[in-house]
């Protein structure tokens, strides 16, 4: 399988894990508000609890940050006199967003960064994410 097909496949698939992470991270959002507005909404009673949802999105992050690193080190390996010429702004971007994920992670572990701290990264980090995404998608066109 040639290494572009690869670095192909591995990119939807880490961008996937953190749509969805994303997807997630709205989700657990929305339940936090209406939880402390005190809304009673039929279908809030049918979602997991609120810390178990956070530690949901927290393993989809982790998967997706592993997905990123493994993208990363195949792009440096493989594409090397490219990452450096005419690929340098994505790729500072790609390793921006791998720096969110790691104070996220590290944030979360060693200081216990929940809630809306916690969500901000998230965004941000997913963010840089699918605009990755989305611009190499659109420079093909």
């Amino acid at each position: 399988m040639p290494t572009s097909l690869v670095h192909i496949l591995l990119a939807i698939l880490t961008t996937g894990v953190f749509a969805f992470a994303g997807v997630q991270a709205l989700l657990l959002a929305l339940q936090d508000r209406l939880l402390h507005q005190k809304s009673h909404i039929h279908w809030l009673d049918k979602l997991p609890p609120l810390e178990r949802m956070e530690s949901f999105l927290f393993q989809i992050i982790w998967g997706g940050f592993i997905l990123l690193t493994v993208l990363l080190l195949s792009s440096f390996y493989y594409y090397h006199d490219a990452v450096w010429s005419h690929l340098l702004s994505k790729t500072l971007l790609a390793c921006i967003s791998w720096i969110i994920f790691v104070v996220l992670i590290l944030g979360r572990r060693l200081l216990g960064w929940r809630g809306k701290k916690a969500l901000y990264f998230t965004a941000v980090g997913i963010g840089i994410v699918l605009l990755l995404y989305f611009s190499a998608y659109l420079t093909r066109l």
